[in-house]
């Protein structure tokens, strides 16, 4: 009988802040609405990976995909 190896690692991370942290971040990604967030607003990055092997990004914000604007 032979021992498989399973990496262990989290498939998700979750993280908590206030509002203006929020912002920062919306700010700092160029996808912010001008808007202050509302009661229990969210920001989710999903990664995703092709067949290929190419990786994205894709953020949401509120249940929203939005569009990152990066220099």
């Amino acid at each position: 009988m032979s021992v498989v190896y399973v990496e262990s690692r989290p498939k998700m991370y979750l993280y908590s802040c206030h509002d203006s942290t929020l912002t920062a971040i919306l700010l700092s990604l160029g996808c912010c609405d001008d808007e202050w967030p509302p009661y229990a607003a969210d920001v989710a990055f999903e990664l995703y990976e092709d067949g290929a092997g190419k990786h994205w990004v894709k953020l949401r914000y509120c249940g929203k995909v939005r569009v990152m604007h990066l220099n």
